[in-house]
């Protein structure tokens, strides 16, 4: 059985608007995991992490909220230190 792993990762820090924040949840509740399951696979819900939000950021228009931390890079750091298998 194939195992995986699956982080939801609230963020809309990389587009124009708000909104993509909801995909994770919006998965949950279309029975993702269940499917998956049902499918033949080992699946390990490792929950969302916390949500960041698109903020306009006027000085840097053709990148806006490339500075910004986001959950990515916090679960990123986090599984090259062996947090997430």
């Amino acid at each position: 059985m194939q195992k995986i792993g699956i982080v939801g990762v609230p963020s809309s820090a990389g587009a124009r608007k708000t909104g993509q924040e909801q995909a994770p949840r919006a998965y949950r509740q279309a029975n993702l995991i269940e499917r998956l399951h049902s499918a033949g696979l080992s699946v390990t819900d490792f929950g969302d992490l916390s949500e960041t939000l698109f903020r306009p950021d006027g000085q840097h228009p053709n990148a806006q909220n490339l500075r910004q931390r986001n959950g990515y890079q916090k679960m990123k750091r986090k599984r090259n230190c062996g947090y997430y298998p």
